[in-house]
Parts: structure tokens; sequence; C-alpha cells
């Protein structure tokens, strides 16, 4: 599977919809506010190496991970994550069924390895090196 122009262009438009949770300015511990990530400069970065699930349908969410997957494999980046927002006792279908999507051939291809991390809320993903000719 290769990563055409018009999925690049597809997926600007999916990045174009999404709005954050909170702005930057909103955080702050103490009423100091503090500084989340430092962004590269949008000549730098292409995609984030985040997505949120939050809000989509089983179907919605396996199209949007696969997706996801499938540009950062080819893009060359080692690590992502995947958001599914249900913590350590909460049972959510679509944390139910990453797990089991990540473990099919289309996923193992591009996956090295993945593990849940902020108390099982979020998964991350460990992507093999693509193996494009550049």
């Amino acid at each position: 599977m290769t990563v055409t122009k018009e999925d690049l262009l597809a997926w600007d438009e999916l990045i174009k919809s999404v709005t954050p949770l909170f702005k930057k300015e909103d955080i702050k511990i103490d009423d100091v506010p503090v500084k989340r990530l430092k962004i590269k400069p949008r000549s730098e970065r292409i995609i984030q190496n985040i997505v949120d699930l939050h809000g989509l349908v089983l179907q919605e969410a396996y199209e949007c991970v696969l997706k996801f997957v499938t540009v950062h494999y080819f893009l060359g980046t080692k690590t992502i994550s995947v958001i599914t927002g249900k913590g350590l006792f909460e049972e959510g279908k679509i944390k139910k069924e990453i797990p089991l999507w990540l473990d099919t051939p289309v996923f193992k291809e591009k996956i090295a390895s993945y593990e849940w991390i902020n108390a099982g809320g979020t998964v991350r993903i460990n992507l093999k090196k693509s193996k494009r000719k550049k």
C-alpha cells in the first residue's frame, strides 16, 4: 500500500476538521501558565503524531487509526499515540477493539510494538522502518 497525494490531501482536510480540547493558554498550574509543547514550524512538520478518537464510532475509529498508522509509517515516524480516553477502570468499545485491530496483518506489517500508557487511556505505537524507496 502506498500513500498517494490524494491520501495526504484527504488527511489535511481531516486535520482541519479537528478542534483542540483546550487552548494552550487554558493550561495553568497554580495560576501559572504552562507551555504544553514546543511546536515545530509548519514547514518542519507534516502531521502531529497524536490522534484522539473521542466522539468516533467503531468504523470511523478503525479507518482513522488505519490511515494514521499508514501515513506515519510512510513518513518514517518512529512513535505515534492514539488516545481512546478510557482509563484504567473503563472499557470503551474502541479501547477494547484496538488490540484486535493492531494484531491483524494490515497493521502488523507496519507496527513493531505497542503499549498502553496514561493509565490505559492512550496506546503508544512504535512503527517499523518503512521499506519504501527514497
